[in-house]
């Protein structure tokens, strides 16, 4: 939230403090890294305190917890820190208890490449944060089974991981005969849409356009909204169009006021005000008009002029 260019600058302020902050501290942690706002510190038991009450004096508006290791585990982002018994560190998975191993399902309505990133991230960061090779292999095995519990068949562990080795491989050298033109130079996102977005990126790729696609409905979409809506009737500034109930006429107008207000000017029969076109129409016609399916054209326009009553 906020402006984009906000955690650019509370990580250089961030910098800033913490370079200031561990010169000056009366106790020197041995480790000090940081990610954002979690950190990893080694630091003498004996010093802890005297430590965390530094860093906290610093800012008024920055104050750090402390958690400490417990049977020498301490979990830092997403790893668990295993302090052995001969000294060494030993890294494997953290996953809070509160954490449900639920991963975008497979048969949610999502392109093939979503679901094999879901699988491929999962193995690299097991491939490059667990250093155990047996803890590996479970981790392997955990989330096979987790993706398994999602819908994910076991060809797609295998169809992931050829994709993975495509990504990695070096392009092979350019052919003297290839046409000019095919190669990708262009870059585009589309809606998702099953069986009609693939046939769609076969054919810009023929014409050396690259393609990638986006969920059409997603929950962000569905449930964030920063307002309620604007009620039809309480909208202003548009062109509207009002259907006869009985025949093919509609009545095409504007108004910069409420469009209810409007309405209510149209089904007005007071011998004093002059009958609207659609008023008319029901008096002549003798049809009843359709005032519930009143819908507001999407190319609204203030400065739009139609108003007459005209067919469909």
């Amino acid at each position: 939230m906020g402006s984009p260019v906000s955690p650019v600058i509370a990580n250089l302020y961030m910098e800033h403090f913490e370079i200031t902050a561990l010169r000056n501290s009366p106790v020197k942690p041995s480790v000090w890294l940081r990610y954002v706002d979690d950190t990893y510190v080694i630091i003498r038991e004996t010093d802890a305190k005297i430590f965390t009450e530094h860093i906290n004096s610093q800012n008024s508006h920055i104050k750090f917890t402390s958690e400490p290791e417990v049977d020498g585990f301490l979990a830092f982002l997403d790893t668990k820190v295993l302090r052995n018994a001969d000294g060494s560190v030993s890294i494997s998975i953290y996953r809070k208890p509160t954490h449900t191993d639920q991963y975008l399902h497979f048969d949610s309505h999502h392109p093939i490449a979503h679901k094999l990133s879901v699988i491929r991230t999962l193995f690299h960061r097991a491939e490059i944060a667990v250093t155990d090779p047996e803890e590996r292999v479970k981790e392997v095995e955990h989330i096979k089974s987790a993706l398994g519990r999602c819908g994910y068949h076991n060809w797609t562990f295998g169809l992931a991981k050829a994709k993975d080795k495509s990504k990695n491989t070096p392009d092979p050298p350019t052919n003297a005969n290839q046409v000019e033109g095919k190669k990708s130079s262009t870059y585009i996102t589309l809606p998702f849409i099953e069986g009609l977005s693939q046939k769609l990126q076969r054919i810009f790729k023929s014409y050396g356009v690259a393609t990638s696609f986006r969920p059409h409905s997603t929950l962000r979409k569905l449930l964030v909204a920063p307002k309620d809506p604007t009620p039809t009737e309480k909208k202003s500034g548009v062109v509207y169009e009002i259907p006869c109930g009985e025949c093919t006429s509609s009545y095409i107008g504007q108004t910069g006021r409420q469009l209810g207000d409007r309405l209510k000017e149209h089904k007005s029969t007071a011998p004093s005000r002059k009958p609207s076109a659609v008023a008319e129409h029901k008096t002549e016609s003798h049809h009843n008009i359709d005032w519930e399916s009143t819908k507001i054209n999407r190319f609204s326009s203030l400065n739009t002029t139609l108003s007459m009553a005209t067919p469909k």
